[in-house]
């Protein structure tokens, strides 16, 4: 009889053993391919609202079927480094920079980036007293021939740019020597604090749009970019209204929560 070691059955099935344990001690494909992706990111310096390639792109530079990218950038997405949007694609999304609000309370965008924690401003100033026309004058209960403040800003987080806003407020509610504070801060804080005017109430309605050449230019981003477009009208506990705004928001660094409930 031949040597248990060298028979050759018993051969086959240690090497049958052999190439089991290996394959348990493999990880999973996509486990692999999710560390990959992260040093994508790493190697190319990608920040916050960075798009990555294409679903088709990223396959082929990992030799992965589309089933085990997505399984990779599902777990990417549970550990919130990306962010996946249709019809849109996959974006970095450190979390320190999302920006989160809801639209039921009525905050401004300086209190929305204090609220995250990060440090708000503003760049590119602009501050116009110009005509109300129809559409302005019509929502701010205005004359044709009134004056209103047009303030124009690029809003920062932590000097990164996140919005762009417009807003306009009637020149009569404005004393003179509250001028200079239009473009120093948040607006609701001079209203409120400064004017003595209480806010109340809030209409507000919510669309996506595409950032224009000059949008990108002044929030940093591509052409053709998701923004979130706001237009509302603050009204005061008399129901006077005394500022109607329209702001772009970046959608890779906001997030907007709504609390519904079903009607009865």
């Amino acid at each position: 009889m031949r040597p248990s070691h060298k028979n050759p059955y018993i051969i086959k099935a240690r090497k049958k053993i052999t190439n089991m344990l290996q394959k348990v001690r493999q990880r999973p494909l996509y486990i692999q391919a999710k560390e990959e992706i992260r040093r994508f990111i790493d190697e190319r310096g990608l920040k916050s609202g960075d798009l990555l390639p294409p679903e088709g792109n990223l396959c082929q530079r990992l030799g992965i079927s589309r089933g085990t990218l997505r399984e990779a950038m599902r777990a990417l997405e549970d550990e919130e480094l990306v962010v996946r949007k249709q019809g849109i694609g996959t974006y970095v999304a450190h979390n320190e920079l999302l920006i989160s609000s809801t639209l039921d309370l009525n905050e401004g965008v300086t209190e929305m980036i204090r609220g995250k924690g990060m440090v708000p401003g503003s760049r590119d100033i602009s501050i116009e007293k110009i005509q109300a026309n129809r559409k302005i004058g019509k929502v701010l209960g205005l004359e044709n021939a009134e004056k209103l403040f047009l303030i124009k800003r690029v809003r920062t987080a932590n000097d990164v740019p996140v919005a762009y806003t417009q807003d306009f407020i009637p020149a009569k509610i404005i004393p003179e020597s509250e001028h200079e504070q239009l473009g120093a801060g948040s607006l609701y804080s001079l209203i409120e604090n400064r004017l003595n005017i209480e806010l109340a109430s809030s209409l507000l309605r919510v669309k996506p749009v595409k950032a224009t050449k000059a949008m990108a230019q002044k929030l940093s981003i591509k052409t053709g970019d998701l923004l979130i477009y706001l237009q509302q009208t603050d009204a005061s506990t008399t129901g006077l209204p005394i500022i109607y705004s329209e702001e772009y928001f970046v959608s890779q660094r906001f997030e907007f929560v709504v609390l519904r409930k079903r009607r009865s």
